[in-house]
């Protein structure tokens, strides 16, 4: 996530964005997300926003925003649970004399898990976040944990998702962290 990069105080480019653990590399640009389904203005950059424009944008917005994300959540999760089954499925061990083929592995798992697959179709082919995850794609939805958990202090906060020091806790700890350095 480029945001990492923006406002990292790591000293090495190897310590900041998204070299962090696997399950968390997710969580900030999902909590980032969040944030925007919220219910203002994100502090973590101090974007400059008239507070007549933030209001009918939040009056307009808000509330479909998260009620589109709410009626699709399903759909989501289902997705990704296919995804994360797809790359664990391929990632298991297979015997080296065996041929190996990728779509008659994935198209049947895909179909079973999310929607019917046209047998002529190789989703698994053009499947770009099977390289880099190594079995680990079910970490999107465990960075949706992380991020929900992140949420939470704005949530407690005085002025909610408008809370200036959530905001900068949350830039501070996490997008700007030197933690894994």
């Amino acid at each position: 996530m480029a945001l990492h990069s923006i406002v990292t105080r790591a000293k090495y480019g190897r310590f900041a964005g998204t070299n962090v653990p696997g399950d968390f590399v997710e969580a900030p640009s999902q909590m980032l997300a969040k944030l925007g389904l919220g219910q203002g203005k994100c502090w973590i950059l101090s974007l400059p926003i008239t507070a007549i424009r933030q209001k009918k944008f939040l009056q307009k917005s808000s509330k479909k925003l998260n009620d589109a994300k709410l009626a699709s959540a399903g759909v989501l999760y289902r997705r990704q649970f296919a995804f994360a089954s797809l790359d664990l499925a391929l990632h298991d061990p297979h015997p080296e004399e065996m041929p190996y083929d990728s779509v008659a592995i994935s198209n049947p798992i895909l179909e079973k898990v999310f929607l019917p697959i046209d047998p002529s179709t190789t989703f698994v082919s053009y499947f770009g976040h099977l390289n880099g995850y190594d079995a680990g794609y079910y970490g999107y939805a465990w960075a949706d944990a992380i991020a929900a958990d992140m949420a939470t202090v704005f949530e407690k906060a005085k002025d909610g998702y408008l809370d200036k020091q959530a905001g900068m806790k949350l830039r501070r700890e996490i997008y700007e962290s030197r933690r894994f350095a």
